[in-house]
């Protein structure tokens, strides 16, 4: 479980609101989507609850323990999948090099990745330039990463973005299957049939006026 509480950030000092006053508890075993009028907000709070950004106020706790209790053990935990962007390889970087470089202090294991890649369907490319990938494998490809340690707090911003329908629906079944592996999963920025057909449940994360 993830328990929010008064969560509030503003955009800097002295300006306005990202969020605030957010509070709910995300249950292990269920797929959360994430709802605002403005997606900045949601994936504000998305960030926030993976620990990328620091509340002005409020506390956050992971099963049971406040992030200051064991920062690194929680962190480890947690797999955040950004909105999409182009992936930071080198020129001419292969897939294998790139993920790699990309596990650095993380155990993965290789046959788990594989079978991610599968997933995704970038079996079999380990030697293919990461930057030769279209934008659509690249988002692909961001995902594999971000599940590959297994995490037990998936918090994911516009999973299903750059991916087509056929792929969408696959994404969210296996989201749907690691809910009932006693897993947090929490998306924003989701194409809304995905939401009614998959998601257990929608928080709206109101725009602070």
């Amino acid at each position: 479980m993830i328990e929010a509480t008064a969560l509030s950030r503003r955009r800097h000092p002295g300006a306005g609101w990202v969020f605030r006053s957010f509070s709910h508890a995300f249950e292990a075993g269920a797929l959360t989507a994430l709802r605002s009028d403005d997606p900045a907000t949601a994936s504000g709070l998305l960030r926030a609850l993976a620990t990328l950004d620091a509340c002005d106020a409020g506390e956050l706790r992971f099963d049971g323990r406040a992030l200051g209790e064991g920062p690194a053990a929680i962190r480890r935990q947690i797999g955040y999948l950004g909105p999409p962007a182009a992936l930071a390889a080198t020129p001419d970087e292969p897939l294998s090099v790139y993920a790699r470089r990309a596990f650095a202090g993380r155990s993965v294991d290789p046959e788990t990745f594989e079978g991610l890649l599968e997933m995704v369907a970038l079996d079999g490319m380990g030697a293919r330039a990461v930057s030769t990938l279209t934008p659509d494998a690249q988002r692909r490809l961001a995902l594999a990463l971000t599940l590959a340690h297994d995490p037990r707090w998936l918090l994911l911003d516009a999973p299903g973005a750059r991916l087509d329908l056929s792929a969408q629906d696959a994404l969210f079944a296996f989201l749907r299957a690691l809910c009932e592996t006693g897993r947090v999963v929490v998306v924003a920025g989701h194409d809304p049939s995905f939401e009614a057909a998959y998601c257990d449940a929608t928080v709206t994360v109101e725009v602070p006026r």
